[in-house]
């Protein structure tokens, strides 16, 4: 054995293993070292800035760290794991161009504790603004818009001083924006645009371009309000468009050309544009110029659409997660990985014997920086001397990010579907921050005990761990709305441990009033520009007001209602629903919210939307409101008649596109009111909107049970159930496969057994259906499938149950609850909704439809039939 072997073991066992071969004294050190008290101490880097860096310094050595004063160029060469923590002091600024060294050093797993919440603020001070536009006087902007777009010079607030107003039918109608010279204006110091603003219900983000003498594009964004607000944006946030990875900044004394206005890479194209200017000036900074800022992150997405690199080591531990601006190509499941984390709570003891929240500690999970961790400490100024209570907290979370074998992340699942019997699973992500590997011990109890497992497992060093733990079949007893779990793992003589409560009550209503919160951001009662998903979250809304008038259910839920009465919610939906109604066309069309600018109408989206209004009306009684939803369903299958193809039909559009020509077989039923072939890969734009005839597949499964719902609704007219048996008939006679992607198929298919008697049928639909069931077991991302719908499939799950309660139907249904309403997860219910509070566009909608397909398979679980049609 090597000397420096034998320094590195404890003195007790060097007698022992003296004279040893030396074989066996190369093992014996492998395992007693990695036990061993005496080996080197873990090094932690402090910066060394702020009136707190000696106690800093001091704590960290009591506790048996090394540690190294490091300057702005020694964070240049900051590595992980060679450097096991970073601590940023209190009242200390982070240096901007060391940021480059840190981005590198979580991503090679590096930790940081950050105990300043202002170390990374950098925004400017605006100095001495110089106007460099007056709205009154004509000259010195010019406004560019569309035919169909206007503007016009508006009294500020105050009256003292012009903006303007600019406004265009839809935004994807044409630029819109204001261009302001500034040749007169510039100046190499001053390097900060300050201008007041205000947007519209869909106009929540502005883009703004700098162009220079050279013809260079910067581009940058900023979030608008409906109110009136001061912006000042450094032009160090200004990306310049082009393929360079690290494009040089714009050079304040070459700008020539400053452009104000809306895009569709930034807004809904489908939306109204408008939006509203006040005093724009250049101001100088008064601090951090030219640096740029973190408030840039979460508009990553909009400056790639734009052509603009984004400067991917632009951080602020404390904006992370953070809700980011993103576009429809990027799936909610790839959008939530990107910030994936465990957040922890940091437990600080006050001397009234209290325990009250110090900050958190957030380990990221997914992402780029997959395997580090942030202590974040939001105390301004704390003191951290050796001795006093966010000292002990300090190193005690440090031992735990940097010492600790930690549970990650818990990602419930079930057995695959070729396993038999289904049972329930969880998979466990430990963290090992350590050098070597260790043997640890993974358990998991659920519902009291109720289920349990534990599994050992080795733990790589310095990386993540899946240990999958079996759990068993969910008994009958499970306690489905409302479940304690607990996850810990016991590694290298340290514990650690997540512990969470699924209550599907409490997380619901949350849900809900989330989603009446993003109704608000719409003029028109929409809750995004997807109808096809709002009529669900309308019938979560509906059902709920209904759930809560129970005096119990509202006691226990007042903190969360927060003075909401039942009605409310109700009322929401209503607005939604009668907005729908209002729009419909005489011939039974139904706006589908996204497609407006051309008055789309697609006769499967409408099929879902007219279910939806007739579920709700059919629990509603005789009441005027009722009626009206009730009449808009027998307009609408008016209008989908007219679609189907008939034997006649068929022969016709084969002699008009060729035999056998897609889309253009019997049985089928044509598209709706189209202005492009959607049956060509390379679809053809029409110049207007044009019926389409012919059809695909899946059009008639997701409209047929509008179909269903007005035959139970009408079970004295003739006209419903001849056509719901023909549809019955192509759907088990057709070669209509049930996949991942049949979730409003499944959900039809429940709607159209329940209008049949005949029981050879209705067990032919029922053998179609449970082909679902599959889908949903062995996956752990089926909420986040297809921007959120697959959530849809837990609906489908919870009105199967209601014909088969079994081991492998509850097994999923317990996970689903487990996944969507753990709210120490990031993709539950309120941890999306959180992150995405708007849904303006992109990423926001798939976790909006996430939480609205998932709170409609709550609500249906809490309370069954709930979402289902009353019979008339």
């Amino acid at each position: 054995m090597e000397d420096c072997e034998l320094k590195k073991m404890p003195p007790k066992y060097l007698g022992i293993v003296r004279g040893m071969p030396r074989f066996i004294l190369v093992i014996l050190a492998s395992v007693l070292c990695s036990h061993c008290v005496c080996a080197d101490p873990l090094k932690v880097a402090v910066l060394n800035d702020g009136p707190a860096v000696s106690d800093i310094q001091k704590l960290y050595q009591q506790a048996g760290y090394a540690v190294a004063l490091d300057s702005e160029a020694d964070l240049a060469n900051l590595k992980a794991p060679e450097t096991a923590l970073l601590v940023i002091p209190p009242k200390s600024v982070f240096p901007p161009n060391a940021r480059r060294g840190l981005n590198r050093y979580l991503a090679e797993g590096g930790n940081v504790a950050d105990l300043s919440p202002q170390a990374f603020n950098y925004d400017p001070k605006p100095v001495d603004p110089k106007p460099i536009v007056d709205f009154g006087k004509e000259g010195g902007y010019t406004v560019t818009k569309p035919e169909s777009g206007a503007y016009t010079v508006i009294n500020l607030p105050g009256g003292k001083s012009k903006g303007i107003h600019l406004a265009s039918k839809y935004v994807y109608d044409g630029e819109l924006f204001v261009s302001i010279p500034l040749e007169a204006h510039r100046s190499a110091d001053r390097s900060v645009v300050c201008f007041d603003a205000k947007g519209d219900y869909d106009i929540d983000a502005l883009r703004l371009t700098l162009e220079d003498d050279s013809a260079a594009k910067y581009v940058a964004f900023v979030e608008l309000g409906r109110d009136w607000r001061r912006y000042t944006l450094s032009f160090a946030d200004f990306v310049r468009v082009g393929e360079e990875k690290n494009p040089a900044p714009v050079e304040p004394a070459k700008v020539r050309l400053l452009t104000l206005g809306v895009h569709y890479k930034v807004v809904w194209k489908d939306v109204r544009g408008s939006f509203s200017l006040g005093q724009v000036s250049l101001a100088k900074a008064s601090r951090f110029a030219g640096v740029p800022t973190s408030y840039i992150m979460k508009w990553r997405n909009r400056y790639a659409r734009s052509g603009a690199p984004f400067p991917d080591w632009i951080i602020d531990p404390f904006q992370l997660p953070q809700h980011f601006r993103g576009t429809e190509d990027m799936e909610i499941g790839d959008a939530l990985k990107v910030t994936d984390m465990r957040r922890a709570p940091i437990p600080l003891a006050k001397s009234s014997g209290r325990q009250v929240t110090a900050s958190e500690i957030r380990t990221f999970t997914g992402g780029p920086y997959a395997k580090s961790s942030l202590i974040l400490f939001s105390i301004e100024g704390g003191d951290y001397a050796p001795g006093k209570p966010l000292a002990k907290a300090l190193i005690s979370a440090s031992d735990l990010v940097t010492r600790t074998c930690r549970i990650a992340k818990v990602t419930p699942i079930t057995t695959p579907a070729d396993e038999k019997p289904t049972q329930l699973r969880c998979k466990v992500s430990v963290l090992n921050p350590l050098s070597t590997s260790v043997s640890g011990r993974v358990t998991v109890t659920v519902a009291d005990g109720l289920m349990h497992g534990s599994e050992t497992a080795r733990l790589k060093p310095g990386g993540f761990t899946d240990v999958t733990v079996n759990l068993g079949e969910a008994p009958q007893a499970f306690p489905m709305t409302r479940f304690k779990w607990r996850a810990e793992v016991e590694a290298g003589g340290r514990h650690d441990a997540l512990a969470d409560t699924v209550d599907v009550e409490r997380s619901l209503i949350q849900a809900a009033i989330y989603m009446m919160n993003v109704q608000k951001g719409h003029p028109d009662g929409r809750f995004s520009i997807y109808f096809f998903t709002d009529i669900y979250t309308a019938r979560t809304l509906f059902a709920l007001s209904n759930y809560l008038r129970a005096p119990a259910v509202w006691e226990r839920n007042a903190d969360l209602l927060a003075g909401l009465k039942p009605h409310d919610f109700a009322e929401s939906a209503f607005r939604f629903c009668d907005m729908v109604v209002s729009r419909q066309t005489a011939e039974g069309g139904i706006s589908i919210g996204y497609a407006e600018r051309d008055n789309l109408l697609f006769t499967a989206d409408d099929g879902t939307i007219v279910l939806g209004l007739l579920q709700i009306a059919s629990q509603m009684g005789d009441d005027a409101r009722a009626k009206r939803y009730t009449e808009a369903g027998r307009k609408y299958f008016k209008f989908r008649e007219s679609l189907y193809i008939s034997a006649e039909k068929s022969k016709r559009l084969q002699e008009q596109f060729g035999k056998d020509a897609p889309g253009t077989r019997e049985g089928l039923y044509g598209l709706g009111l189209l202005n492009s072939d959607m049956l060509k890969k390379n679809g053809e734009h029409w110049p207007e909107p044009k019926i389409e005839e012919r059809g695909i597949q899946w059009v008639m499964p997701i409209s047929m049970g509008a179909v269903a719902a007005l035959d139970l609704m009408n079970p004295s007219s003739p006209e419903y159930h001849p056509v719901v048996l023909r549809d019955a008939a192509e759907i088990i006679n057709q070669d209509y496969g049930i996949g991942r992607s049949s979730y409003f198929h499944v959900e039809c298919l429940f709607w159209m057994r329940q209008a049949i008697t005949d029981p050879d049928i209705r067990a032919k639909l029922l053998t179609k259906i449970e082909q679902f069931i599959p889908q949903v077991l062995g996956a752990d991302d089926t909420p986040y499938y297809f921007q959120g719908r697959g959530a849809l499939h837990w609906l489908n799950l919870a009105y199967y149950r209601q014909i088969e309660d079994s081991a492998r139907t509850r097994a999923p249904m317990a996970q689903g609850v487990w996944q969507l309403c753990s709210e120490s997860s990031g993709g539950s219910l309120k941890g999306i909704a959180d992150r995405f509070p708007s849904t303006a566009y992109g990423p926001s909608c798939g976790g909006y439809r996430t939480v609205a397909y998932g709170s409609i398979a709550l609500m249906e679980l809490l309370k069954p039939g709930s979402t289902r049609l009353q019979k008339r």
